[in-house]
């Protein structure tokens, strides 16, 4: 890396006061394993509540333990993600050299070596900012895929000043509405996803809360709403949202099914709406606030501190809470507001992903057929418009999820089972003359759109595999034979570091493993042929890809009919030996 502005002030960084977990560490060492063989601008992609802030803190402090002089400047649009990552530094790292630029926090720091800034106080004022070797852009999703907008404007400034200046984006999202992924295109900024985690994983292993999406009674209807952008029109939206009495049945379902919940968070399609809204819920006599864009600063903060004391049960808001907010106890979030962004759905849904003492989930009231739009929260479909200027009302062009019809769980087209009471969906009808979407991307998740298959296991191979990279550490290749032309492979990363380490270790722990996993593919060759690992019986697998993907495995049934994942192992059918290559 180039020097910077501060080669005579080299910094002393004392070890990491904060422990990260497995995927966040993997995080921080993909950013460095990306600018050690890539070109171009890295993303990062970390479902809300997974802990960006703390990536963020431990990548500035991984970064200047080894470069004491780079000059890194972190972006963002809201005030509270600015002091929130500014804090979080400050807890990693005590005393470390961070300032903060930015008007609504009333701070003009522009000389600290790490400075946290928002983007609306330093677009115009590079030259203050001065040489700058390191952008971390917090939610850069946000970021225009064209034209020049206020981050490209200083990025170039920056640029100009600094021709190898590095910019590391991080968001939840990784697509813009109408314009697909954020790494595509001939003016991308970003030049592709240096790591991505699972949502289903990290609620699966207790580090977000699980959600459950529910369909309602009420629904606001987007019959005849146009569509300018690839978002329905704000006026005709809200309109649609004061039809009748829909407000009054709407806040009636959220009181009925929020009465065991401890915070509610309502989303409206604007100001009339969500003062209607607030009305309703005020009558009811639930503690609630309202606030929007115009809400004095002070006014918003108090509300916002009173609901994160207990104090208020409910906010009600427009465009003000998808990003920013951190309230991880809120365990009811009501979608009033139907939308054609993927990315704002998610952002939505993310509010309620985080963990809180006593909460066990979070339930989605989705009154905007928001999951029928655009897919379970776990497997976002991106689609593209037809055309950015159109006004058409066009509707819902393909249905993405759908509602049991006992618990009105919202689930994925192709789930046969309800997770949640277990009603059984009939096997669909084959259609022949039906052709599959191209359009459709799996975003995030295992709960598939289409294409998940089961298949019966009728012989299991292990062996060693090694990458062509001489770099990378050999893997466990697992190859599930199930019919003449039915093959399934999965490679598990033994002797990798961070997350993938773990899934490796707890793969081999559902496969029947004794703990610790084996630090290595030849010891755990050695424990499979001994016997240590369960027979496999069904393996789930989508084949909509070039090659089948593993999605899950089922284990043989020891004794009457009774799967058992903690019993002793059992003999494997085969170990590396056997394997005919």
């Amino acid at each position: 890396m180039t020097a910077s502005l501060f080669d005579d002030v080299p910094l002393q960084v004392p070890p990491m006061a904060l422990q990260l977990r497995p995927y966040q560490q993997e995080a921080v060492d993909s950013i460095f394993a990306w600018f050690e063989k890539e070109t171009g601008n890295p993303l990062v992609v970390l479902p809300t509540g997974a802990g960006k802030s703390l990536v963020l803190a431990a990548f500035i402090h991984a970064v200047l333990s080894a470069y004491p002089r780079e000059r890194i400047l972190v972006l963002t649009h809201v005030k509270e993600l600015i002091a929130q990552n500014h804090a979080q530094l400050l807890r990693c790292w005590p005393g470390a050299p961070a300032g903060i630029c930015s008007a609504g926090l009333r701070r003009r720091e522009h000389d600290a070596p790490i400075l946290f800034a928002g983007i609306q106080s330093t677009y115009r004022h590079a030259a203050k900012i001065g040489w700058t070797d390191l952008v971390l852009v917090d939610e850069a999703h946000l970021i225009p895929k064209e034209g020049f907008g206020m981050y490209r404007k200083l990025l170039q400034d920056l640029s100009s000043m600094n021709s190898k200046l590095k910019v590391i984006g991080l968001t939840a999202t990784p697509f813009r509405t109408g314009e697909g992924s954020l790494d595509a295109g001939a003016d991308r900024l970003f030049h592709g996803i240096a790591y991505t985690a699972s949502l289903v994983e990290l609620i699966r292993d207790g580090y977000l809360s699980p959600v459950t999406s529910k369909s309602t009674a009420a629904e606001v209807s987007t019959a005849g709403v146009h569509r300018v952008g690839g978002e329905f029109v704000a006026k005709e939206l809200e309109d649609a949202a004061l039809q009748g009495d829909l407000v009054q049945r709407a806040v009636a379902e959220i009181v009925n099914r929020g009465r065991d919940r401890k915070a509610w968070l309502i989303f409206c399609c604007g100001v009339r709406h969500a003062e209607a809204v607030y009305r309703e819920i005020e009558g009811a006599g639930i503690p609630v606030a309202c606030i929007f864009g115009d809400t004095l600063q002070d006014e918003r903060d108090a509300a916002i501190e009173a609901f994160k004391r207990g104090e208020l049960r409910c906010i009600v808001n427009v465009n003000v809470l998808t990003t920013g907010f951190d309230a991880p106890h809120v365990d009811l979030i009501a979608l009033l507001r139907p939308t054609c962004s993927p990315g704002l759905y998610v952002q939505m849904v993310g509010r309620g992903l985080r963990r809180a003492p006593g909460k066990t989930d979070a339930l989605i009231l989705d009154f905007g057929s928001n999951a029928v739009r655009h897919g379970p929260i776990d497997a976002i479909a991106i689609t593209q418009p037809k055309d950015k200027g159109s006004t058409t009302n066009e509707s819902v062009e393909r249905v993405l999820a759908k509602s049991c019809p006992k618990c009105q769980t919202l689930v994925a087209v192709a789930v046969r089972q309800c997770p949640d009471c277990g009603h059984m969906w009939p096997e669909p009808t084959p259609d022949h003359a039906a052709k599959p979407d191209e359009e459709a991307k799996l975003v995030q998740g295992t709960h598939p759109t289409g294409g998940i298959e089961r298949w019966n296991v009728q012989r299991t191979f292990y062996r060693l595999h090694r990458s062509k990279d001489p770099k990378k550490p050999p893997t466990l290749c697992v190859e599930y034979r199930c019919g003449f032309h039915q093959t399934a492979r999965e490679w598990i990363c033994l002797e990798h570091i961070g997350y993938a380490r773990t899934k490796a270790a707890m793969w081999w722990k559902h496969h029947g493993g004794q703990m610790p996993a084996p630090e290595t593919v030849d010891v755990a060759l050695t424990r499979i042929e001994c016997g240590e690992l369960l027979d496999v019986a069904v393996v789930t697998v989508d084949v909509r890809g070039e090659y089948p993907e593993v999605k899950g495995t089922r284990m043989a049934a020891r004794e009457a009919g009774e799967h058992d994942f903690g019993a002793a192992p059992k003999a494997a059918d085969s170990a590396a030996s056997d394997i005919p290559f």
